[in-house]
């Protein structure tokens, strides 16, 4: 699959032939720069695209493991799920958890659960083992330690949802699309 060469010539008719096609994607690997997932669709869920009048979606993709690379960290997926949604088709339900280990032992999570569109700071979570405060979290991930250097404390703050964003817009955007 990919995205359109172009816009339509035409629009489509209310009253437009209806074309269905089912997809099973049976185990499928996903290779690239930065990225190694394994996907497949929920069993008994295949996905499905109807063309009429517009483009309708339904179906699961479900993550069975795999590696993303970001900011040139390793993150390895847990789980995760992108739900494919009739009332828009461009805009699936993602629910994805992936972790990190970093150097002093600990081990990072970052949540998205939500709609692709638009990435927001509710949507994103990170978490920790063992349990840190999200200033920490975010400080460990962009300084490599949990108390950044005086001065910087505001910057982890300000700094923390753009980082969650880049990082959940990443992980989708090679492991979705």
């Amino acid at each position: 699959l990919s995205r359109p060469l172009g816009p339509p010539a035409a629009k489509r008719a209310a009253d437009a032939f209806e074309w269905g096609i089912d997809v099973d994607l049976g185990d499928v690997r996903l290779t690239s720069a930065g990225v190694d997932l394994r996907v497949r669709t929920r069993e008994g869920a295949p996905l499905r695209l109807t063309l009429a009048d517009v483009l309708r979606t339904s179906g699961e993709i479900v993550f069975a493991g795999g590696e993303v690379e970001l900011n040139k960290r390793r993150f390895e997926l847990d789980r995760g799920i992108v739900r494919l949604r009739e009332e828009d088709a461009g805009n699936p339900y993602v629910n994805v958890t992936a972790h990190i280990d970093v150097d002093d032992g600990s081990r990072i999570y970052v949540d998205y659960i939500g709609l692709l569109s638009p990435i927001t700071d509710e949507k994103i979570r990170f978490r920790s083992d063992p349990p840190r405060s999200q200033a920490e979290i975010v400080a460990l991930l962009l300084f490599g330690e949990t108390t950044p250097a005086p001065g910087t404390g505001s910057v982890v703050g300000s700094v923390g949802g753009t980082v969650a964003a880049a990082l959940a817009n990443e992980l989708l955007a090679q492991s979705i699309f």
